[in-house]
């Protein structure tokens, strides 16, 4: 087998109340090496965006993210199936992203870090590509939400138990099939499972 040492690097500079008051800069990177069956990569992301709290409980964000990644294969097989699964059955490597973030959410939970009650919604859509260039051309919009509630109290007994509940859903349309570009990264893709 190969091995590739596994690193992982996230990190987020938050300038409170910048440029204006109710606004925040926020200002996120991530550098990954990563080994998965058949190959390695390594991508190295910046994310910078604004925040502003519209209303109370609502915050309305925008940014770009830039990315780049780097595959490097351990056979020309391996690299044959991930290229099967482009549209055009070209796959582009290395590959640079940019992409146009929006987000509204809207957080109504009594506690973020630990609820019991209330709800949470989130909003976000991102175009990749088009005039921003980059090498892949797709819209993406997403929609999450949560819901909490604490079991009450049955005769006396207080179980401190909360129900949880969370649906998410999301749909991606690659664009601008004109210029060879309308796919989207596997990395960049919707799968089942997670958290």
């Amino acid at each position: 087998g190969h091995l590739a040492p596994l690193l992982y690097a996230n990190g987020t500079l938050t300038l409170r109340h910048f440029p204006l008051d109710g606004f925040d800069f926020i200002n996120g990177g991530r550098a990954e090496q990563g080994l998965e069956p058949g190959y390695t990569f390594f991508s190295l992301t910046y994310a910078p965006s604004l925040a502003w709290v519209a209303l109370p409980r609502n915050v309305l964000t925008g940014g770009v993210r830039l990315k780049y990644n780097d595959y490097q294969f351990f056979s020309q097989t391996a690299e044959d199936e991930m290229a099967s699964e482009q549209p055009d059955g070209k796959l582009q490597d290395p590959y640079v992203l940019v992409v146009l973030e929006q987000g509204w959410s809207f957080d109504h939970r009594n506690d973020p870090w630990s609820a019991t009650r209330g709800v949470y919604f989130n909003l976000t859509t991102a175009e990749a590509g088009g005039p921003f260039q980059g090498d892949f051309d797709y819209f993406r919009t997403e929609v999450e939400g949560r819901a909490y509630r604490s079991i009450v109290r049955i005769a006396g007994w207080d179980p401190d138990i909360v129900l949880a509940g969370r649906l998410a859903l999301g749909v991606i349309l690659p664009y601008d099939a004109s210029l060879g570009k309308a796919a989207v990264p596997i990395d960049e893709r919707f799968f089942l499972g997670g958290a």
